[in-house]
């Protein structure tokens, strides 16, 4: 059974390292890598404080060297004032706002993936409010942001995060109620591998249940490493998600932790891939 999905990788740590754009689309044609995952800060400011100049000039680049802008990820991360669950009504135009803004640049950029993870800017306080308000909150914004992801040409992709990082949005069944209570083709599941592993359920029964749904994936472990470091065997990961009918077309490296070199983790890291999919 042969895949025909694109490889993505997350920038942030390659930024960390204090590579250039020019030098990371570089090494991504390097390595074999189809495309770049970005968050918000990718230009060192708001994307939504970029001028259209600043963000066609990086989608230009990118395109000059073949890679495409694919996803970005962190979409609410380290936004000042902005909050998914908030009931306040200042704190909610703010994140409506950015979003629409967000959702606009993006389609700028080429992006057609935005992934909401973002655990602070969603964790709600059990003293103000129940989990049924927080939901009810998410649910309304996301709501009056899909026609603008329409409008954009970007899908908006809810993360489920473990119980270690929010209160909010913890499983796969999560992520399908709030999505299917928007009621949007906009609005879709997202599947993380180190976000499946603090399920009961199998992370590859989990998948072959929810990939035909999935807007896009994460190929991480519960390690915080990507693929080649993470500990698991890939394969059937990989086995599950070629049988799922998933669609969405990336599979994306997500890494959060520091290594001693992480250019060798990232070459590793669509090697470990390469050799994980389905024959």
């Amino acid at each position: 059974m042969s895949v025909n999905w694109k490889y993505a990788i997350c920038v942030e740590l390659l930024l960390k390292k204090g590579l250039t754009h020019k030098q990371i689309f570089e090494k991504l044609v390097a390595w074999g890598y189809h495309g770049l995952e970005i968050t918000p800060f990718t230009l060192e400011k708001l994307i939504t404080e970029a001028s259209t100049a600043e963000l066609q000039s990086l989608a230009k680049l990118a395109a000059e060297h073949g890679i495409d802008l694919c996803a970005m990820h962190w979409f609410y991360s380290g936004v000042p004032g902005v909050h998914l669950t908030s009931s306040d009504p200042e704190t909610r135009w703010r994140t409506l706002t950015y979003t629409c803004k967000a959702l606009e640049a993006c389609n700028t950029l080429g992006v057609v993936i935005v992934v909401i993870g973002s655990p602070r800017q969603r964790s709600f306080d059990p003293e103000e409010m129940d989990s049924s308000t927080a939901y009810l909150n998410a649910i309304e914004l996301l709501k009056l942001a899909a026609p603008h992801a329409e409008k954009h040409n970007v899908d908006i992709c809810f993360e489920p995060l473990g119980p270690d990082e929010t209160n909010f949005g913890n499983t796969m069944e999560d992520c399908a109620f709030l999505v299917d209570s928007v009621g949007s083709p906009r609005v879709v599941p997202h599947l993380d591998v180190k976000q499946l592993q603090s399920e009961d359920t199998q992370a590859t029964e989990l998948i072959t249940r929810w990939g035909a749904k999935a807007g896009h994936f994460h190929a991480n472990g519960a390690n915080m490493l990507g693929p080649s470091n993470s500990g698991l065997d890939f394969a059937p990961i990989f086995e599950a998600l070629a049988r799922s009918g998933y669609e969405g077309g990336w599979v994306s490296v997500e890494s959060f932790k520091e290594v001693p070199d992480i250019e060798l983790q990232a070459a590793e890291d669509i090697v470990c891939m390469r050799a994980a999919e389905p024959k």
